[in-house]
């Protein structure tokens, strides 16, 4: 396959913008080419200019760890081509592979499960998100009570065995009984334990983290919040270095303020970026009431059920973006690196995605000063563009 060369942009790496190119072949990143100035050297010898990005930014693309729905799909419901036409919604917002998220019901997964690494012409869906069932019920958020269930080895054997190894993530609240033999069960079988939807004080949550849960599930929403007498699960997080967070950078689940201490203190190696979106995120408000069959409705922003409580949200990776740019005040490529590099880690992929680096997977986004999607490319293929 003759090589494709991306010219003319700042390449958003880990340490920093950088005028360069970047030469796939094979749908890889055959090459990384950076210039002395603003200005490119001219045509690159391995073949001709496939696709300008002046003026515009390079980026790895988008992982976004926790997606519930898009576009009017919600993954629990998903028959049919509504999988693949999700993924081929999410390139728009500069999403080149995801996590599909959903609460836990038997036979729940079967649906999903032929579209993990499936090539669709979109995102790539990476594996399989469980928010559950092993939650608090005080803690449920919008997840269904049926949704809910206790601590049990039998369970959680079914639950893998449907899986088929392509788990890679559940939530688990460490204070129910029962629930620290399923964490480090969980460590084993190579599935990340989550620390959420929980009501556990800061000692239960250390115990979890203890039995081996490294990741948490949206951290500050559906769990115990930071008091400085009871510093709550959000405590236990800030304080364990080796745990990975998400943010929801939506401004409304997380103030600016407070994402701007937590990443300040976990550090953006340690910080994924979400948008735990729900069906209506990517309709640019066309989503009808009741969007997602359990009440909830767009209300200043956010989705909510009748009593307020947020139902995950609208929120899409490159507004995410935007906003930790804007509002939070961080540099680009640190904000870039939340929302590529760490979730790639997080998802067990950082040796083929996540970064600009020869031999990795060419999934890249290009966008301008204004954060306007321009192109995105999943394994070199041009997928959207504007």
């Amino acid at each position: 396959m003759p090589t494709k060369n991306i010219v003319g942009g700042h390449l958003v790496l880990p340490e920093a913008c950088i005028p360069g190119e970047i030469r796939i072949q094979d749908g890889k990143i055959a090459e990384i080419v950076t210039y002395a100035d603003n200005a490119p050297p001219g045509p690159a010898p391995g073949g001709p200019q496939d696709h300008s990005a002046q003026g515009c930014y390079v980026a790895p693309g988008f992982i976004d760890l926790h997606i519930q729905g898009f576009a009017g799909t919600d993954v629990a419901k998903a028959t049919g081509d509504a999988i693949p036409n999700m993924a081929r919604a999410m390139p728009a917002f500069g999403t080149t592979a995801y996590l599909a998220t959903l609460g836990y019901k038997h036979g729940i997964l079967t649906n999903l499960l032929p579209w993990v690494h499936a090539d669709t012409g979109g995102a790539t869906m990476l594996g399989l998100y469980l928010e559950g069932p092993f939650i608090n019920p005080g803690r449920l958020g919008a997840i269904p009570p049926a949704y809910c269930m206790k601590p049990d080895p039998a369970t959680l054997e079914s639950i893998l065995d449907e899986a088929r190894g392509h788990l890679r993530i559940m939530t688990v609240a460490p204070e129910l009984e029962g629930s620290l033999g399923l964490i480090e069960e969980l460590d084993t079988a190579d599935v990340t334990p989550a620390i959420g939807h929980t009501l556990a004080t800061y000692d239960q949550a250390m115990r979890g983290i203890e039995a081996g849960q490294r990741h948490t599930t949206h951290l500050f929403n559906a769990m115990t919040g930071l008091n400085h007498r009871e510093p709550g699960a959000v405590g236990a997080v800030l304080a364990a270095a080796h745990v990975s967070a998400e943010l929801i950078a939506d401004g409304i689940h997380i103030h600016p303020c407070v994402l701007k201490m937590a990443i300040g203190i976990k550090g953006p190696e340690k910080v994924a970026v979400i948008t735990d979106a729900v069906p209506a995120a990517g309709l640019n408000g066309e989503a009808s009431p009741d969007f997602m069959g359990n009440g909830a409705s767009i209300v200043d922003g956010a989705p909510r059920l009748a009593d307020g409580t947020l139902a995950g949200s609208i929120l899409t990776p490159i507004k995410a973006l935007e906003n930790l740019v804007r509002l939070v005040g961080l540099p680009l490529h640190t904000a870039v690196r939340m929302l590529t590099l760490t979730p790639a880690a997080v998802a067990g992929v950082p040796a083929t995605k996540g970064s600009l680096q020869k031999g990795k997977d060419a999934d890249l986004v290009i966008f301008n000063d204004e954060f306007e999607v321009q192109a995105t490319f999943v394994r070199g293929k041009l997928v959207w563009q504007r």
